[in-house]
């Protein structure tokens, strides 16, 4: 039903002796129809903004060199939501100042109109294509994740209904972009689109390309791509490719490549990426150890939110898996709610091979170091969709236990190097306050001490970082780096760590140590 009515929607263009008028007043419903099937459910502002821009290319593409007009004070949102089965809603959205807010939403009143209206526009009216692809690359410079996101995940759907002419008239100009949100966008788009087979290996190929082209852009995008971890299905070929693209052209896509690693860390892959990355870290010099180190940095310092993504069908609607590669927050957001590349078939990476074993002063290569196999996908996702909140590296140690000594030697060489060390300390002053503040306050009352024992899980949050923190400590200096972060923040006037909570931690950490040392006699 919802297709034959989205046809007799679509088909009243083709009616003969129609009015210029009325023809205009046809191709505005259709804007309205496609942009509503783009982001349906969104707010009703972002809706009709988008359709104004869609209206302004289908009646550029029919009347070529006339500016086409729109309708001022002249719209009757009432009779064109009738007439497209939509309805008005209302939601809460988050305001710049961090407050939810009410914002009213428009919706089709089924969910088969948008699939169908998608499939009709595409399909069957071939001269639409182009200016429908050029209003989606437009939507991807929209500031607004609910728009950008949500085009370009339909850019990635629309490329596996024709892959040819997706991915070089859609796809691929986004990604050879000077614009890092369209580079998102082309990255979100591939994402989508390897989401079940045989599309999925089409795009490793076209990763595969780009990860090695010229172009930087297209490079850029390949790394980004890969860090979703659905294309490339063994860890280590792309944790690997990762590093080449990382470290080519003396590091100019460190950022993103080292993003792109920290969310493949932040996952059911985590054991193999780190233990990878650990191994990188021990070099004693060069870009595969400056990058591992990065990537080290954003995973002391992050959220487990950052950079955290479901893997598994059930949490997105997927066959298979934010922050900013430069540094800054993820534009996608939490806006990204429907959310991953086997052969890359490049040559090893020179330098150290990836089953090697670092010794003290000397490289010992063990041949085909078996691979750490991955955990359990709906298992992790759970976990960390519940550990958001965490600091990133106690999430993942907590979530994916065994990750924890791989994780655990590669922090500790971060916290041990001259290039990321005082940073990493300002991430571990970070989970210090997270776990202080979830624990109950000794001087509260018992009902009050309850509620907020009940709040914050009784403290797991604590009793995570004093489980994990006796693996960082490794030697001496490692324990008077523990104490003197401690004594810093119990000093800091703007806001003095308790006391009582320093020696707690100290002693936690101290039996840990203790009982560690036992074992290992």
């Amino acid at each position: 039903m919802a297709r034959a009515q989205v046809r007799s929607w679509f088909a009243g263009g083709r009616a003969a002796g129609a009015t210029e008028e009325a023809t205009h007043a046809l191709l505005r419903q259709a804007a309205f129809r496609v942009a509503l099937a783009v982001l349906d459910g969104e707010a009703f502002s972002s809706v009709a903004d988008a359709a104004d821009l869609l209206a302004r290319e289908l009646l550029t593409a029919r009347t070529p060199g006339e500016e086409p007009g729109r309708p001022v004070f002249a719209e009757d949102w009432d009779g064109l939501l009738a007439a497209a089965r939509a309805e008005f809603g209302q939601t809460e959205d988050e305001s710049p100042a961090g407050v939810p807010l009410p914002v009213r939403t428009v919706r089709y009143q089924g969910d088969a109109f948008a699939g169908a209206v998608l499939a009709e526009v595409w399909q069957s009216h071939h001269a639409a294509r182009a200016p429908v692809v050029r209003w989606l690359r437009a939507l991807a410079d929209d500031p607004r994740p609910q728009v950008w996101v949500r085009a370009a995940l339909v850019a990635g759907e629309l490329c596996t209904a024709d892959p040819g002419y997706g991915f070089v008239e859609l796809v691929a100009p986004l990604a050879s972009a000077r614009s890092a949100r369209r580079r998102y966008a082309a990255a979100t788009a591939l994402d989508q689109a390897g989401r079940r087979e045989p599309y999925r290996t089409a795009v490793r190929a076209v990763v595969e390309e780009w990860a090695h082209a010229d172009d930087a852009g297209l490079r850029w995008t390949a790394a980004l791509t890969l860090g979703h971890g659905r294309i490339e299905p063994d860890t280590r070929t792309a944790v690997e490719l990762l590093g080449r693209l990382g470290t080519r052209d003396e590091g100019r896509h460190l950022q993103v490549a080292s993003y792109a690693l920290a969310r493949l860390a932040a996952g059911s892959r985590a054991a193999e990426a780190l233990t990878l990355l650990g191994e990188w870290a021990g070099e004693v010099a060069g870009d595969r150890r400056d990058l591992a180190l990065l990537t080290g940095v954003r995973l002391c310092t992050a959220s487990g939110d950052d950079y955290w993504e479901p893997e598994s069908p059930d949490a997105d609607g997927a066959d298979g898996e934010p922050a900013d590669p430069e540094g800054r927050t993820d534009p996608a957001g939490a806006a990204r709610t429907l959310r991953r590349p086997g052969r890359v078939g490049a040559a090893p990476s020179a330098g150290r091979a990836a089953g090697s074993v670092r010794l003290p002063g000397v490289w010992r290569t063990v041949p085909g170091r078996p691979a750490v196999p991955r955990a359990d996908v709906a298992a992790v996702d759970a976990e960390l969709g519940r550990l958001r909140d965490w600091p990133l590296a106690l999430a993942i140690a907590v979530a994916v236990p065994e990750a924890a000594g791989p994780l655990a030697g590669l922090l500790w060489r971060v916290f041990d190097s001259h290039l990321s060390g005082e940073r990493a300390l300002d991430g571990l002053s970070s989970w210090l306050r997270a776990a202080r503040q979830t624990q109950p306050d000794a001087e509260a009352t018992e009902a009050a001490a309850a509620a907020e024992a009940a709040a914050v899980a009784d403290g797991e949050l604590l009793r995570a970082l004093v489980w994990f923190l006796p693996l960082l400590v490794r030697e001496e200096r490692d324990w008077q780096r523990l104490g003197w972060v401690l004594e810093a923040m119990a000093a800091d006037p703007g806001e003095p760590m308790d006391e009582r909570f320093v020696g707690h931690v100290l002693d936690a950490v101290g039996a840990g140590l203790r009982g560690r040392g036992e074992g290992q006699q």
